[in-house]
């Protein structure tokens, strides 16, 4: 049987480090003459000084357009990342106190590339009277999902720009609800307004969203007033996929 043995990370810094300014990598770039990497900013930096040479080797990068021959090495990134995992979080921090001061968009204040959050919907509780009516609710033909059970988690793919509303509308859709059913949704224990767009909630390129069903009890005079409202779930386009 093999042994193993435990690696210092002091060991494995030359890797992970930039030889311009000696901290580890950010946004690791490789030039491709001689693969080797750098920060993005040291050696964007270096070339713009007029200098077409590797630092390190002084390998000539490209005579007339060195900028076009380096490249974001993102396996090596992810490496320093899971290497130094609180170097990511204070990177992504500072990226977003940076963003602040130049009031950006909150989609790039997080730094994503694509234009999408994942979403996991979680129901926070579940009251009897709505278990037992949805129990009997027959299944709708080709819905796998009204086979789930209440207390699993909802997984969605969401553009940046979907409301809350439109998260709203797609529980009240799959649970089938109507005027006599409540649905709340938070966000870190915060109730959130259905104008809300998911992006300012998110701090990540994924979260959570709690939600609770209950029903409503009107009263006498409560019923004879919207006893003919009924709830609209068609007013706005539905821009979420789930993820089964």
């Amino acid at each position: 049987m093999g042994t193993s043995s435990n690696i210092k990370l002091s060991e494995l810094n030359e890797f992970i480090s930039c030889p311009v300014c000696h901290g580890y990598l950010i946004d690791a770039t490789t030039v491709n003459e001689c693969l080797h990497t750098f920060c993005k900013s040291c050696i964007v930096k270096h070339i713009q000084n007029d200098n077409n040479e590797c630092p390190k080797c002084q390998t000539v990068i490209h005579e007339r357009r060195p900028l076009d021959y380096i490249l974001y090495d993102r396996s090596k990134q992810d490496i320093v990342y899971k290497l130094v995992p609180q170097l990511y979080i204070s990177e992504m921090n500072r990226r977003m106190a940076v963003q602040d001061l130049r009031d950006i968009d909150p989609f790039t204040k997080l730094g994503l590339k694509k234009k999408f959050l994942y979403i996991a919907l979680v129901q926070q509780r579940k009251t009897d009277d709505f278990a037992t009516r949805n129990s009997t609710n027959s299944p709708q033909p080709h819905s796998e999902s009204n086979n789930r059970t209440n207390n699993d988690p909802i997984y969605l793919r969401c553009p940046i720009d979907v409301k809350v509303r439109q998260i709203r509308k797609l529980l009240a859709v799959k649970y089938q609800l109507d005027s006599n059913d409540r649905l709340q949704l938070f966000y870190k224990g915060d109730t959130v307004s259905d104008a809300d767009q998911i992006s300012n909630l998110a701090q990540s390129i994924s979260f959570v969203l709690h939600y609770e069903i209950s029903k409503i009890y009107p009263s006498i005079l409560d019923q004879a007033s919207t006893s003919s409202s009924t709830i609209s779930y068609d007013s706005d386009k539905m821009s979420v996929d789930e993820i089964k």
